[in-house]
Parts: C-alpha cells; structure tokens; sequence
C-alpha cells in the first residue's frame, strides 16, 4: 500500500470502512491487521429527487407524506432513491390492491414489513419465507433463552394462530437460491419457485467466522438461530470448559449465559480492552471487573490464530 492515499479505507476481511488518511492498525470489527485493508472509493449521493406531496417506495408501497422522501423506509429500510413521486391520480387509497408481496427474511424486520403491509393493503396476498424450521421468533432473546432467563415458549413473536387471522402465508424451511425481478419470481435452493408482484428482503446478518484454521471442527459454534442455541445447551454441563471468541455484546452475553449455566468459561478479545469502540478504559475496566465476578475468565490481546 505504499505510496497510495485514500480518504476511506475497507478491510478485505470483513468489509468495515475505516475513514481516514491511513488505515488503523487494527480492523475494529474483525482484528485483521493493518496489511488486510485497501482503498475504499465512497459511492457518490444519490440525486436529490424533486418535491412532492406524496413518495411511494418501490419495495413495499409504504406512502409517505411530505415535501421530500425519508432518508430510509420505515418498513423495509428502503433508501431515498427508491421511492418515487406520486401524481395526484394514483394518491388514492391502497387497501384494495391485490398484490402478492413476498417477504424473504422471518426475523422482527420481516414481521413487522408483513405486518404494515396488511395494515395497509388487506387485499394482499403475503407469504414470509424463513430458512428456519421455528416460527419467527425474536432472536435478541437467544443469549436469554441460553441463560435459562426465559423459555423456549416465550421466543415467537407471534403464535400460528395470528399468521392464519392475518393471512400471512408462513413458508418455513427455505432458502432463496435466486431473484429474477425482471420475471418477478423466487427460485429455492431445494427446488420449485414463487412468484411475487412486490419484494422486500428482510434477511439481515450472519455470524462473521474469522478466516482461521479449525473453525468447521465439532464443537465450535455460532450463535444465530434458535438450532445453534439448542446445540449448545445439549452440549452444556457443569464445569465444561467453553471459550468464547470475541468480547463484543454478543461475546459478553453469550460468556454470561454459559457461565450461568455452570460452565467454566473463557472469553478472549483481540483488544486490549473491551468494546474500545463503545467504552473508555476506565469503563471497560469496571466491565472486565464485573465479567470476573461472575466467574468469567477473561484474556484480553488475544488474538486467536488457529482451533
């Protein structure tokens, strides 16, 4: 990278944008060095669009009044340039539409656009398609469940009876393979296809996997669904030893719920301190202070290089 300047900065690991004149030593998100990063061009804005009384967003028909777009979409976090101005003859009310809206991704985002949806279009046809067998449940509630805080009954945002009052299709078990939006349809990686009149896609994150040896071994997880955490607690018994990779919020809850639960944990965090993007030193130390308390055995510089 010698020679090369950059206003912004993007680690080839995990994608973070570091802006500044040169990159940081260490990728905040991942711990990849300083050597993992590249020049990072900032897209251009979008063009401002011109005034109107009324936008719709071209994902889910959500109406928005006033002089200019939102910044985002409230339902489908949509941003400004995907909304267009209405003339005055289509400012009319939607409920009647007929539209099949597709909704890929169950989490809170996908229940909450299947549910503005029906809010404002009881003619539509919706269908929610989730990879997982459960039904959408609340995934901040994870680390709780695994700390015994609440039940596996506690988790669904909604009961099967409420998808069947509100004619929401629930399709379970399937994962998109491939979008044909010119088409308008749905191909799924275990066969067959959807089509849909609107899409919105809600399917958020997965867990980053540092690039070291070891991590397909059995008995190294991630925790991201309702599956990964009932593996884990068939796994769990007293005094296992369980070390977590990470002393980011999940990191630190998920060591909190195992330790709860009787396990010997070990929390490592490639950091000198924890959450240093969140908390000075003074408070990361009361934090660490706190983790040992509970049991905790915490190694902070630690930076894992193989499993």
């Amino acid at each position: 990278m010698a020679g090369q300047t950059s206003a912004a900065w993007r680690c080839t690991v995990c994608g973070y944008i570091h802006r500044g004149a040169e990159p940081p030593d260490w990728c905040p998100v991942c711990g990849a060095a300083k050597a993992d990063f590249e020049p990072y061009e900032e897209p251009a804005a979008p063009q401002a669009a011109a005034p109107a009384q009324r936008w719709q967003c071209m994902n889910c028909n959500y109406l928005h009044d006033a002089s200019e777009p939102p910044e985002l979409c409230p339902i489908c976090a949509a941003a400004a340039d995907r909304f267009r101005a209405l003339e005055a003859r289509e400012t009319g009310a939607a409920g009647g539409t007929r539209d099949h809206v597709a909704i890929v991704g169950a989490g809170i985002a996908g229940i909450s656009a299947a549910e503005a949806v029906r809010a404002t279009a009881s003619g539509a046809r919706i269908t929610l398609i989730s990879t997982e067998s459960e039904l959408p449940y609340y995934r901040l509630n994870l680390t709780r469940y695994l700390a015994g805080e609440i039940r596996a009954d506690d988790l669904p945002i909604h009961p099967a009876g409420w998808y069947e009052d509100q004619r929401i299709e629930v399709r379970s078990e399937s994962a998109v393979e491939s979008i044909d939006p010119a088409e308008g349809s749905l191909v799924f990686t275990s066969g067959g296809a959807l089509t849909y009149d609107k899409l919105i896609l809600t399917v958020g994150a997965h867990p980053f996997v540092p690039p070291f040896p070891g991590t397909q071994r059995k008995g190294v997880v991630t925790l991201r669904t309702r599956a990964d955490a009932g593996t884990i607690l068939e796994a769990l018994r007293d005094d296992l030893p369980c070390v977590c990779i990470g002393g980011g919020i999940l990191g630190i809850e998920t060591a909190g719920a195992l330790a709860r639960r009787g396990a010997k944990v070990t929390m490592l965090e490639s950091h000198g301190s924890l959450m240093p993007r969140q908390l000075n030193p003074a408070a990361s130390e009361v934090l660490a202070e706190h983790l040992e308390r509970t049991g905790i055995t915490l190694r902070t510089g630690a930076r894992t290089r193989e499993i």
